[in-house]
């Protein structure tokens, strides 16, 4: 192994071959090929899956501010009513 001027192992390791990237980790069910098209997808601000699921995030959020909306106007229209 060689030394690097501040005292560090320099990065002896082969780069990595085409069957790496092929293959899937096992921790994963995907190859890392898909897993990093997935991050690069996911970046994309244009990506049609992304922006489905912002809707999807924002029309739920939109329907918990309802719901909560709703309640602090039942418990309000209650005290009043006493």
């Amino acid at each position: 192994m060689t030394i690097s001027k501040d005292g560090g192992g320099l990065n002896d390791q082969p780069a990595a071959d085409r069957g790496e990237f092929e293959s899937k980790p096992a921790w994963s069910t995907q190859s890392l090929r898909d897993l990093n098209e997935a991050v690069r997808r996911g970046r994309r601000f244009d990506d049609p899956w992304r922006l489905r699921q912002e809707a999807e995030q924002m029309a739920a959020q939109a329907t918990r501010a309802m719901r909560a909306y709703r309640a602090y106007e039942d418990r309000a229209v209650g005290r009043c009513a006493i």
